[in-house]
């Protein structure tokens, strides 16, 4: 049986993913796994320089991850 979602939040926002039982699945995957080599470097950088309880490190990372390649000029 595939698994059933509840309604979203009042306020919007995704859906909320359930087991066949109806109990919350919990997603255990860590979005900076999935960064790019380059981006995963500037994190590692800014915790040596700001620290783990620093916001900064990850929200630049993650800017920097989700920008295009450096190697694709603009589209015309």
């Amino acid at each position: 049986m595939p698994p059933v979602t509840a309604p979203a939040p009042a306020g919007g926002g995704a859906l909320v993913p359930r087991d066949a039982c109806g109990t919350l699945v919990t997603v255990r995957r860590d979005p900076r796994d999935q960064w790019p080599e380059h981006a995963r470097r500037l994190y590692d950088h800014l915790v040596a320089l700001y620290g783990e309880d620093d916001p900064l490190p990850t929200l630049a990372a993650a800017w920097i991850a989700r920008q295009p390649p450096a190697n694709t000029g603009p589209t015309r």
